[in-house]
C-alpha cells in the first residue's frame, strides 16, 4: 500500500522548492555537511528516501533539473551537484497555498538548533576568542529573530544533565559554558530535531493555510 506523507511533501515544497533553494543530490551524512537544520532532517534515511523520490518525479516532469553550484568550505569553494526547481514552477508555487509542515514554534526551534550548533564551539570551556564568539552568537539570534529567553530553558535543561553551565546574561562573558560539545550536540538533536522527524513521518492529512 502506498503511504502519502503529507508533512514530508509540505516540507520539501515549503523549505526548498518554493524558496528556490537547492536540494542536494547526495544525502548529508554528517553534521558538518548539514549546514541547516532542514539538512539535518535529511540525514534521516526515511525522510531522505521519500524526499528524493518526490524530487525525481518532478525531474521526470521537467520541473526541476540537476546542476552544479559552488559552496564555501574550509578549503575554499567546492562544486556540488544539486536539484534546482525551474523558475516557472517556482513562480507557480508562490501563487499557491502551500501546506503547513511545522508550526511557528517548531520553526523557531529549528533556528535555535542552527544557532547553538554553529556557535557551540565558541562556548566550550577551553574556547578563546570570546569577543568574536559573542558577536557571532548575538548576530545569529538577531538574524533569526530569536529572544535569549527562548534559549535559556534549553540550556538550563542541558545544565541539569551536566552538559553545560546555567544560562546567565552577564556583560562580556559567555552566556553559558559547554562541558562536552559532542554530548551537547546529541542533546540538541534529541530535543529539537528528532521530534520534527517523527512529525514528518506521521501519516495524516495536514490543513492548508
Amino acid at each position: 500500500m502506498y503511504i502519502v506523507r503529507h508533512f514530508l511533501i509540505a516540507f520539501v515544497i515549503r523549505r526548498y522548492l518554493s524558496l528556490g533553494l537547492n536540494f542536494p543530490v547526495e544525502q548529508p551524512i554528517s553534521e558538518t555537511e548539514a549546514f541547516y537544520a532542514t539538512d539535518r532532517l535529511l540525514m534521516n534515511c526515511e525522510v531522505w528516501n521519500f524526499c528524493t523520490q518526490f524530487i525525481r518525479i518532478l525531474e521526470e516532469k521537467n520541473l526541476c533539473v540537476k546542476t552544479h553550484y559552488f559552496v564555501s568550505s574550509h578549503g575554499g569553494k567546492r562544486k556540488e551537484l544539486c536539484y534546482v526547481v525551474i523558475q516557472e514552477f517556482q513562480d507557480c508555487l508562490k501563487q499557491m497555498s502551500i501546506p503547513i509542515d511545522f508550526s511557528e514554534k517548531e520553526v523557531e526551534e529549528l533556528s535555535i538548533y542552527e544557532v547553538l550548533v554553529s556557535n557551540g564551539r565558541h562556548f566550550e570551556e577551553q574556547a578563546s576568542l570570546l569577543e568574536f564568539g559573542l558577536k557571532e552568537y548575538f548576530k545569529l539570534l538577531e538574524e533569526r529573530d530569536i529572544l535569549e529567553e527562548r534559549i535559556k530553558p534549553i540550556i538550563d535543561k542541558a545544565n541539569l544533565l551536566g552538559l553545560t553551565s546555567k544560562y546567565e546574561k552577564l556583560p562580556n562573558t559567555k552566556p553559558f559554558v559547554i562541558y562536552d560539545l559532542h554530548r551537547f550536540q546529541a542533546y540538541l538533536y534529541r530535543e529539537l530535531i528528532k521530534p520534527k522527524i517523527e512529525l514528518l513521518l506521521e501519516n495524516r492529512t495536514e490543513e492548508f493555510e
